[in-house]
């Protein structure tokens, strides 16, 4: 089984692909892009809602896996929320 693949199930994510994983000194990098065509979850209600704004990539720190931390790299985007 590939790295992506173990870390995609690991940490769950549905709305991205992972598209690159490295590992260095520091733990392990996840770069992440989002599916293309997906209505995204709004975090204030919890509803689908469109696309309005894509901010620049950047570096998420996240929970160990595995005892190795991550660091997840993407683009946040923004939606419309009716």
């Amino acid at each position: 089984m590939l790295v992506e693949s173990l870390v995609r199930m690991t940490l769950g994510v549905k709305d991205h692909k992972v598209v690159k994983v490295e590992g260095d000194v520091d733990g392990l990098g996840v770069l992440l892009a989002p599916r293309l065509h997906r209505r995204l979850i709004c975090s204030g209600c919890g509803a689908r809602a469109s696309l309005y704004d894509t901010m620049p990539e950047r570096p998420w720190r996240h929970v160990p896996l595995w005892g190795i931390a991550v660091t997840l790299v993407y683009s946040p985007r923004r939606v419309h929320c009716p």
